[in-house]
């Protein structure tokens, strides 16, 4: 338990915090991207159960949200560009390569992809077209994803085994880069724009006193 701070898109989680603000995603959204949403880790029985708390229920649901299209115009403002996350990206694989370097004997695993490659494989699969269910068994909840062997070409990262569905494989696997970089990958791919970016605040907004953290 405990009170979940995330930025998402489609589904995909970018950013992650638990019982403390994290990063802070609020240059991201403007007056009137305010909204309430049902969220996982909320406990809906218990409010059903205690009406009375229906206005905490209502503190927990908050959110910002805005389609992809008018979040790139915020990231454009801070300098954020493509060619920032293609540097990330070649980053992180020039690490991985070095890792591979120490290993005796070496494991033979295919070439990483380029970033080239790495955006193609992000964007073949549209964020609405990936299935959320849980699904316990790690190989079923890869869902049609198995079948595609470009996934075993992304350097490895601390969450690569951390999924229980289609969308959680997903991104486990290929939202490496740091959030600003993930929504510019995404963004090539125009059936993404549409997708809502949306930042999981709950009732530590208000407390943290971060609105004035919004451009205009």
């Amino acid at each position: 338990m405990g009170t979940e701070i995330a930025l998402t898109i489609g589904g995909v989680s970018l950013s992650y915090a638990k019982n403390h603000m994290g990063m802070d995603f609020g240059f991201l959204f403007q007056e009137g991207d305010e909204s309430h949403r049902k969220l996982d880790g909320i406990d809906y029985e218990y409010y059903q159960e205690h009406p009375e708390e229906q206005a905490d229920l209502e503190d927990y649901e908050s959110v910002f949200a805005k389609p992809l299209a008018r979040v790139l115009p915020r990231l454009t403002l801070l300098n954020s560009t493509i060619e920032a996350a293609r540097a990330e990206y070649e980053a992180i694989v020039a690490d991985a390569i070095e890792l591979a370097s120490y290993a005796d004997p070496p494991e033979p695993k295919p070439p990483l992809l380029s970033f080239d490659e790495y955006c193609a494989l992000v964007c073949r699969y549209p964020l609405t077209s990936l299935t959320a269910g849980y699904i316990e068994e790690d190989e079923e909840a890869k869902g049609r994803l198995k079948a595609d062997k470009d996934f075993d070409r992304i350097p490895w990262t601390d969450n690569s085994n951390l999924f229980w569905s289609e969308v959680s494989y997903f991104g486990a696997k290929l939202a490496i880069l740091s959030a600003e970089s993930m929504l510019h990958v995404f963004a090539l791919n125009p059936a993404n724009l549409t997708v809502d970016v949306v930042w999981e605040f709950g009732p530590l907004w208000p407390a943290a006193g971060l609105s004035d953290t919004r451009l205009s």
